[in-house]
């Protein structure tokens, strides 16, 4: 079942972050791909599921000298993906977790996502693990179950909600692109001038 999900896009004075409330604001630096000029990238040093770093090497998601490579941000993107060595690295560690905590692999018929999960009623809803990709000065926290997992009706079956995807997939162009559906439930705000990009927890239900 795909969540429900709200998104609000707001510019110029409207577009504030942090006066409204307790959560702490984020920041780190954006920049252009200096072969292509746009779009704005990220520098992401590593990823950890819950508390356990990938620890991925410093060059691996950087932009490559054929411009290729690096890491963006990306709103029209509905899921996040991952150059496919890289995404083997992050499943490997995410699988791991989610067995310690007595879930299972499976494998849906038809689903494209993967891994998927077999969850057992005796599953601690707790130890659904959180997703930190860490970012130059700044680490982006995914803690809602809703903005990781894909679920079916009935919460037996939990699929990964990003995709590792080929070279031959999408052009070989990013290393990673973080998509909308870890973008739900933040506040997101870009400043072109100073060059970065802030972020916050945000109630995105629908009327706030």
């Amino acid at each position: 079942m795909v969540p429900k999900k709200s998104f609000y896009l707001r510019f110029s004075s409207d577009a504030t972050i942090g006066d409204d409330g307790p959560e702490a604001v984020h920041t780190t630096p954006i920049f252009r791909n200096p072969y292509f000029g746009t779009p704005y990238h990220l520098h992401l040093e590593d990823i950890s599921i819950g508390d356990q770093r990938v620890k991925f090497a410093k060059g691996d998601f950087q932009i490559k000298p054929d411009g290729k490579g690096g890491s963006i941000i990306d709103s029209g993107a509905p899921l996040s993906t991952m150059y496919k060595p890289h995404f083997e690295r992050v499943k490997q560690v995410l699988v791991k977790h989610m067995e310690a905590q007595g879930a299972r692999l499976d494998v849906p018929e038809h689903s494209l996502l993967d891994p998927c999960f077999a969850i057992p009623p005796t599953f601690d809803p707790n130890e659904f693990p959180t997703i930190t990709f860490h970012f130059q000065q700044a680490d982006y926290v995914v803690d809602q179950v809703s903005d990781i997992f894909f679920s079916d009706d009935d919460g037996a079956l939990f699929c990964f909600g990003i995709v590792g995807v080929d070279v031959a997939d999408h052009g070989g162009v990013y290393d990673f692109v973080l998509g909308a559906m870890q973008q739900a439930n933040k506040r997101i705000s870009y400043d072109v001038r100073k060059e970065t990009l802030s972020f916050t927890k945000e109630n995105c239900q629908m009327g706030s």
